[in-house]
């Protein structure tokens, strides 16, 4: 069974945030394949994409630092 203690508390928490880097690296390829699709599926103008697109980046770097902070 694995445990954290001292020891390895170090290892613990550098396999936690690879993951979550992992896991935003992956989100932020996704959308960004995405995207035409989307605007294409959804007849957006340019404009429009340009603002759907601004407003998940202002919302995900918003987001970003408060689900870090320590608690």
């Amino acid at each position: 069974m694995l445990s954290i203690d001292d020891d390895n508390r170090k290892w613990w928490l550098l396999t936690a945030m690879a993951g979550g880097l992992g896991l935003i690296l992956f989100d932020e390829t996704v959308v960004c394949v995405a995207l035409p699709v989307i605007r294409d599926e959804l007849g957006m103008p340019e404009i429009a994409f340009h603002w759907a697109v601004k407003s998940y980046l202002l919302v995900f770097a918003f987001l970003l630092p408060i689900d870090g902070k320590p608690s």
